[in-house]
């Protein structure tokens, strides 16, 4: 009989008191859904395969996790025990085991994936439940266990008595179960409930009464949580988000105010940076040494290098290179590349462009589908139209470029290397290396009218 460890990750819940439209699993947690931390906490070594039971029109979760998952539909939301059963097919004439969690305890680790599993195979049993002890259990089921301290029963919230449900013992929703006993009994499950789903928790009975080898592990309560209302996930956020931070600061990253800071779980943080107030940082980001980002900053999927400022700004799907310093005010859309000591000041907005080193765009200019040279000033005011109403279009700019105040480079154009744009001009040819552009109106002046034009208009 061939050998097989399975995880099997319970995702097809509509989870009607989170209050969204989405799928409860999808729901962010410092900018990452929870079901993404549930996924990287069962290490390969253990499972030759994760399962995602998901429902009929369930496509988010499957954008975010591996390719490796494979995906099991429950036509009908019938219970935690039916949406298993969906499974049986894959684990049939199977040794080995498999992990049963629900795809909305995003605090749980790796090490208690492993600690269940250790116990399970170490005392050969064909169940073991991971545990908690809760002084107020609400909302969870209880463990019941007979005189000698052996595990009879999980007894549902809805279903239990008065004194039941004043047991601390809980059931968190993880089960390390054989597969031999799963494909045999999970089928006897029934649903003569309140709610008349099939719990999964029922199966614990019948292995109970067949006297079979149920183990429990016992777990960090707050690691084992579900999320179930926004209640809960503002606790959960707050509790990864202050394990983060203090991470970090161990590591030697200074946080100005740690409690108006986020940093989320994949970000990564260099020695020596420094983060200041009201700061927010998601995603892949990656962060080099000595860098000061904040106050009032929000950086994701981004790359900030070495000795660069980032201050009151917003940055995207970036790069910025070594030494830039960024606002305030200024934001970085995605597909901006600075290639180093770069200035970028207030009210600067840069898309989906590349930027030579030492250029400067001091105040209130766009930059957008534009390839900028070395060592360019950008005036303020000036602009690369990039859309004509129907399709964007390239800038090219060379190096050691003037773009006066209050210019206009019209796209498609390529602006040669040394060229000179004088203030207020609009640019719609292509320009040579050295050339000299100015394209202003003539001014008209009539002398001494200015007094007499404004006494016509008071009249």
């Amino acid at each position: 009989m061939e050998k097989n460890n399975f995880a099997i990750i319970l995702a097809a819940g509509k989870g009607s008191r989170m209050k969204t439209v989405e799928n409860k699993c999808m729901v962010r947690l410092l900018g990452k859904p929870m079901i993404s931390y549930v996924k990287e906490c069962l290490e390969p070594s253990l499972f030759d395969q994760v399962i995602c039971v998901v429902s009929p029109t369930e496509t988010e979760i499957q954008a975010v996790l591996p390719k490796e998952v494979r995906y099991v539909i429950q036509p009908q939301p019938l219970g935690t025990a039916n949406a298993v059963l969906q499974c049986l097919s894959l684990l049939e004439e199977k040794q080995g085991y498999t992990l049963i969690l629900p795809g909305d305890v995003p605090l749980i680790s790796i090490d208690q994936i492993q600690n269940i599993v250790e116990e399970h195979l170490k005392n050969n049993n064909d169940l073991t439940i991971a545990t908690a002890f809760c002084d107020h259990p609400q909302g969870y089921g209880r463990i019941q266990r007979d005189s000698c301290g052996n595990i009879l029963r999980i007894i549902e919230e809805k279903e239990a008595s008065k004194e039941e449900r004043n047991i601390r013992e809980i059931n968190t929703g993880l089960f390390c179960v054989s597969n031999q006993k799963l494909v045999e009994l999970l089928p006897l499950v029934k649903n003569e409930n309140h709610t008349q789903e099939y719990y999964l928790t029922d199966l614990v009975d019948l292995l109970a009464m067949r006297k079979a080898r149920i183990g429990h592990c016992v777990c960090p309560l707050e690691n084992m949580v579900g999320i179930n209302d926004l209640t809960a996930l503002s606790q959960a956020e707050e509790f990864l988000r202050t394990r983060t931070i203090r991470k970090w600061m161990d590591y030697g990253v200074y946080f100005e105010n740690p409690h108006t800071t986020v940093i989320g779980p994949d970000v990564e943080l260099a020695i020596g940076t420094k983060i200041r107030s009201n700061t927010t940082i998601l995603g892949t980001t990656k962060i080099g040494r000595n860098v000061l980002i904040g106050p009032n900053t929000e950086i994701e999927d981004s790359v900030i290098e070495d000795e660069s400022i980032i201050r009151h700004s917003v940055i995207e799907h970036s790069l910025v290179g070594f030494g830039c310093r960024i606002g305030p005010f200024a934001h970085l859309r995605t597909g901006t590349v600075l290639k180093g000591e770069n200035h970028i000041g207030n009210f600067v907005e840069i898309k989906n462009s590349t930027i030579g080193s030492k250029t400067k765009a001091g105040h209130l200019t766009y930059i957008g589908d534009t390839h900028c040279g070395a060592e360019v000033n950008f005036g303020c005011g000036a602009i690369t139209v990039n859309y004509d109403g129907s399709k964007k279009h390239q800038t090219h700019i060379g190096d050691h470029v003037f773009i006066g105040c209050n210019s206009n480079v019209i796209a498609p154009i390529e602006i040669g290397d040394f060229g000179f744009i004088a203030a207020g001009s609009t640019v719609t040819e292509n320009t040579d290396p050295y050339d000299f552009v100015i394209s202003r109106p003539r001014p008209t002046v009539k002398k001494d009218y200015a007094g007499k034009y404004q006494n016509n208009e008071n009249n």
